[in-house]
């Protein structure tokens, strides 16, 4: 799919596609950023980067290769372009990161899967040990709205909603540039385990443990 011209397809204040030439740039700012701030004392080392392509997790995975010239991996879930629509803003963060670790010399690799799995994070512990790669600094930062549990297979979906009451606030129609107010009812208690369920940190653990008991984690001070 060749993209010259990408228009936005907006919903609310969401933007439901991505421009892989806006993705690059915002990418290459950071990187820009990172190399300045570089850190003369830096050590090297593996960083472990969980939820990469976007946000924090993505500033941690570029300050990690960048600033402090570890040997990365990140792990995240991306979709990339169709005959119909553009890639996941993430898949092109991810990319663009790759070309510059590529360009300037760094170990730079990612794995694209569903991280909530057990395939997945079993993988990536098999690789690591392949690889003879212990992690020296390991960063969670995955959010999703939904998560297929890896151990009975039900799907349960997070919501973002107040506690116990009703909040009234501004929003933004981007689409139609339009302000207006909004009420969020408050979340029930099934909704509320969901949440947890899915982002309460269970699945946090499950990767600390698995590291762990693979070996993989290096003590503090050591290397």
């Amino acid at each position: 799919m060749t993209l010259e011209v990408v228009s936005p397809r907006v919903r609310g204040f969401i933007c439901t596609n991505a421009h892989p030439a806006g993705c690059a740039a915002s990418v290459a700012e950071q990187v820009g950023r990172a190399r300045s701030e570089a850190v003369a004392a830096a050590k090297g080392g593996t960083a472990l980067v969980v939820g990469a392509s976007t946000g924090y997790g993505l500033a941690s995975w570029i300050t990690s290769a960048f600033a402090w010239r570890r040997k990365t991996l990140g792990v995240c879930l991306e979709c990339p372009e169709g005959d119909k629509r553009t890639a996941t803003a993430g898949y092109y963060n991810a990319a663009a990161l790759l070309r510059h670790a590529r360009e300037a010399g760094l170990s730079a690799s990612a794995v694209n899967g569903d991280a909530f799995s057990n395939a997945v994070r079993n993988g990536v512990v098999d690789r690591l040990k392949q690889d003879k790669t212990a992690i020296d600094l390991f960063v969670y930062s995955l959010a999703s709205p939904v998560r297929v549990h890896p151990d009975d297979g039900r799907t349960i979906r997070s919501a973002l909603k107040p506690v116990g009451t009703t909040y009234t606030t501004r929003t933004i129609d981007l689409d139609r540039g339009l302000l207006s107010e909004v009420t969020l009812d408050p979340a029930s208690d099934q909704e509320i385990a969901d949440t947890v369920a899915v982002m309460g940190g269970d699945d946090l653990n499950r990767w600390v443990e698995t590291l762990l008991s693979a070996g993989l984690l290096v003590e503090r001070g050591r290397r």
